[in-house]
């Protein structure tokens, strides 16, 4: 068994069953979806203790949150989840970044 990150559609190993997010590698493999995804915010209970008279969909997009710097793979974003909510959202720099979900 390997677990990466790389893309389905980058491996030239011969493997018996492959599971991703999304369906890359259409053209390539037999691609079959196995469940939808719900996406929805959640935070440590530290956090909702220490923001809890921000917390609410309309002050979501005020807090400091957690941003993936990945933009190859069309993972969801913190700007289409709050922007599908029309909910404002005001990028800071000192929001933390990070490469993996992990």
């Amino acid at each position: 068994m390997l677990s990466t990150y790389e893309p389905v559609e980058t491996t030239i190993d011969y493997f018996d069953i492959g599971l991703q997010y999304g369906c890359a590698a259409e053209d390539r493999y037999s691609v079959q979806a196995l469940a939808d995804e719900i996406v929805f915010p959640v935070c440590s209970k530290a956090f909702a203790e220490a923001h809890a008279k921000d917390i609410n969909a309309g002050e979501l997009g005020n807090l400091p949150l957690l941003h993936l710097s990945d933009t190859n793979r069309g993972w969801p974003t913190w700007t289409d989840f709050l922007v599908q909510h029309d909910i404002r959202h005001h990028t800071t720099a000192s929001n933390p970044e990070f490469y993996s979900y992990q």
